[in-house]
C-alpha cells in the first residue's frame, strides 16, 4: 500500500475568449504603475496601504464572477468554506523582469490569471513547504514527487491558477517580451 500524504492543490482554469479582456488590457495600459519590492524591474498598481480591489473598483464584474465560481469549484475540491475576492492588483513585467519569492500572507486562496504572455515569457515556480524539514535527506542521482522542493508550471495566456496563499511562489527571469497577471486573494471572511 502506498499513501501520497498532504498534497498541495494548484489548479488552472481556461479563461480563453473572455468578454472583458480586451477592455482590461486598456485599462490596464492606461493606469497609473510603480515599482514594487517583490518585483526585480517590473511594475504594479498594488498598494499595501490600503485593501485594493482593482477589478471591483474598475467594475469587471463578469470577470470577477467568473474567477469567484472557480473558487468556489477550488474550494469544494480542498474541501473548505468559501471564499471571496478580497484585494486584486496587476503587475507587467518586461524581459529581464522577475518576481522574487513570496507567498500571499492574509490570504486564503490567491489567483493569478495571465491576460498577456508574450513569447517566450517565464513560467511560475511553486516551492515545497516541507523542504526545510527534509534537510536531512541526501537524495541520490534522480528527483522524485517526494524529494522535489522546487515546481515549475509552465503557464498559459487567458489561463487562472489557483493555489493556497501560504505556498510559495516566485518567477524565472522573463527572457521573453510582456508579461502580464492580474494577482488576487480570497479569503472566507469577505461577502
Amino acid at each position: 500500500m502506498k499513501y501520497d500524504l498532504f498534497p498541495t492543490l494548484v489548479k488552472e482554469y481556461n479563461f480563453t475568449n473572455h468578454p472583458d479582456k480586451k477592455e482590461l488590457l486598456e485599462v490596464i495600459f492606461k493606469s497609473d504603475t510603480k515599482p514594487y519590492g517583490l518585483l526585480e524591474g517590473g511594475v504594479t498598481n498594488y498598494d499595501e496601504e490600503k485593501d485594493f480591489n482593482f477589478l471591483k473598483t474598475k467594475g469587471f464584474n463578469k470577470l470577477l464572477f467568473h474567477f469567484e465560481k472557480c473558487i468556489e469549484d477550488y474550494s469544494k475540491d480542498i474541501g473548505i468554506i468559501p471564499n471571496k475576492i478580497s484585494n486584486s492588483w496587476f503587475n507587467i513585467m518586461n524581459q529581464g523582469n522577475k518576481t522574487i519569492r513570496h507567498h500571499h500572507y492574509g490570504g486564503s486562496i490567491s489567483g493569478a490569471y495571465y491576460p498577456l504572455l508574450e513569447e517566450g515569457t517565464c513560467n511560475l515556480k511553486f516551492f515545497s513547504p516541507i523542504s526545510m524539514y527534509q534537510s536531512s535527506w541526501w537524495r541520490r542521482n534522480n528527483v522524485t514527487e517526494y524529494n522535489n522542493n522546487i515546481k515549475t508550471i509552465s503557464i498559459k495566456q487567458d489561463y487562472l491558477y489557483l493555489f493556497p496563499s501560504w505556498l510559495e511562489h516566485e518567477t524565472e527571469i522573463n527572457r521573453g517580451g510582456k508579461r502580464i497577471v492580474i494577482s488576487f486573494n480570497a479569503t472566507p471572511w469577505i461577502h
